[in-house]
């Protein structure tokens, strides 16, 4: 009896206590190769509050206002349940070098003084992709990736590369999709006599007509596949 005497006591008082506060998990950039986007700060005005985002292709390839179709919601809220209202959404280069973009959300009403985080979930459609997707390999053996295919693995022998194709698209992970493969060179695109991707392994043969050198310019389609539409969630301060 006394156990338990003592363990409803310590029930109760724990039952007094205030619940702690569970701490936010903030995530103020995200990157799917070669985009990156960063928070940059959050500007309260007299209508609501500016959140401030840089956009960058890593590998410093020129960033167009057309390259990428984002959806936003029209409510967002922040860690205390209180929604926001997206009012405005605005691309700009102004003061940016060229693979470099500036995105600002208007939300409405103003934020209150005390601290707080607001959670920004959204869609991406990387349009930059409509024409295919085009790798730049130097080296055997070297990774490169592009939005949701990444190339491994790559061995260059005479007229024939292989290579490990990884596409995290949907209809590729079904067994559906099937690639079209061409190279650039000297102003003139060379298509190989023949091609195969494995299906599971992704293991790819590319066979030419001629002697390939690296460094090569690679360029891949996907069929039918439509664009991938890529979903990321921000969680930022608010001032």
């Amino acid at each position: 009896m006394r156990n338990w005497t003592w363990l409803l006591l310590a029930a109760a008082c724990s039952a007094d206590e205030p619940p702690e506060e569970q701490p936010v998990n903030e995530q103020t950039s995200i990157s799917i190769e070669p985009l990156h986007m960063t928070h940059v700060e959050s500007v309260k005005g007299g209508d609501g509050v500016d959140v401030h985002f840089l956009l960058e292709h890593t590998d410093e390839r020129p960033l167009l206002e057309a390259d990428y179709e984002f959806d936003f919601p029209d409510l967002v809220w922040d860690d205390a349940d209180v929604p926001y209202r997206l009012i405005d959404s605005e691309i700009s280069r102004e003061g940016l070098e060229e693979h470099e973009l500036s995105l600002t959300l208007t939300l409405s009403p103003p934020p209150p003084e005390a601290e707080g985080y607001i959670h920004v979930p959204f869609y991406v459609t990387p349009a930059v992709y409509a024409d295919g997707y085009t790798f730049y390999i130097e080296a055997e053996d070297t990774p490169v990736r592009l939005g949701d295919i990444q190339l491994s693995g790559l061995e260059q022998d005479a007229t024939s590369l292989q290579f490990v194709l990884e596409d995290s698209h949907l209809q590729a992970r079904q067994d559906t999709a099937q690639y079209q493969f061409r190279l650039f060179d000297e102003d003139e695109y060379v298509y190989p006599v023949f091609s195969s991707v494995e299906p599971y392994s992704g293991r790819a043969e590319l066979t030419f007509a001629s002697e390939q050198e690296l460094p090569i310019q690679l360029e891949l389609e996907r069929f039918p596949a439509s664009l991938p539409v890529w979903r990321f969630s921000f969680t930022v301060p608010l001032t």
